[in-house]
């Protein structure tokens, strides 16, 4: 053992490697401790510093690698992220840049030329992992502008559910979407995307709407046992259904409108005259 080591107990003057693991292997052999009497008590003190050093070096060097490993995810995660991001600006910059190609090939008169490009445009769009909806929405209407030459209007957006829409109705005559999401139905006009009524349903948000085959009458169901009729007209409660089971979650009028079909855990069916 190193003599100096006892004055000063220094870690430069401990041992390390192959020459601790020997001492280490030998102070734990039986032989060598029961004949010999084994390492003096100064020598195994600093046969445990020299361990103890040991077990300090490699934990420094789990954490220095450790966190180098934290840096080089963070960066790579980083940099896979700015070439995904310029990826898809790349990718929606070169579907503009052909739908504008087509768009000029088509006001130009060459309209063969145009439908060439617009169809490519159109392929690219469906092969792309993301796209930006004005984008999306400018390739759709050039296509359609050069399919059949006329200016395309992208589809009627309609906003009023906090939860979002879940189901929706069209009426019989086509001129009114009723739609639920939350726990209320709402009552749009198709033509200028005007809410025209607001009907609040249920205690719980409306799993299910639909028309009376008249159009006049609206049926509502949610996860509880209760189907409710509305006059679509005044928006008022017409007659209210009770059932046994744990829910509703789909409702529907016959052809005749003088039954309702519900399902739950089984398909039921109502008059609606005799709510039998």
């Amino acid at each position: 053992m190193d003599k100096s080591w006892k004055k000063k107990k220094t870690d430069n003057e401990l041992w390390g490697g192959s020459k601790l693991e020997q001492v280490v292997e030998l102070s734990k052999d039986k032989t060598f401790i029961e004949v010999l009497g084994g390492f003096s008590e100064d020598a195994n003190q600093f046969i445990s510093a020299s361990v103890n050093l040991r077990e300090r070096q490699r934990r420094r060097t789990i954490v220095v690698l450790g966190g180098f490993s934290a840096v080089v995810s963070i960066l790579a995660g980083f940099i896979g992220y700015q070439l995904w991001r310029t990826s898809v600006a790349e990718t929606n910059a070169r579907l503009r840049a052909v739908a504008a190609e087509s768009e000029a090939l088509f006001n130009s008169g060459l309209k063969y030329s145009a439908l060439v490009e617009s169809i490519k445009a159109g392929q690219q769009l469906q092969q792309a992992s993301w796209v930006n909806p004005d984008t999306r929405t400018q390739v759709v209407a050039t296509l359609r502008q050069v399919l059949y030459g006329q200016d395309y209007k992208a589809p009627r957006t309609l906003k009023g559910h906090s939860l979002g829409f879940i189901i929706v109705s069209l009426s019989p005559d086509g001129k009114t979407i009723a739609s639920a999401g939350d726990n209320t139905v709402k009552l749009w006009d198709i033509s200028t995307g005007k809410l025209l009524k607001t009907i609040k349903a249920h205690s719980y948000p409306d799993t299910s709407v639909s028309f009376s085959p008249d159009g006049k009458t609206i049926a509502s169901a949610f996860g509880g046992p209760i189907v409710k009729l509305w006059d679509v007209s005044t928006g008022k409660l017409i007659k209210t259904f009770k059932g046994d089971s744990l829910g509703f979650w789909s409702v529907s009028f016959s052809p005749d409108g003088k039954t309702i079909a519900y399902a739950s855990d089984k398909v039921k069916l109502w008059n609606v005259r005799t709510d039998k």
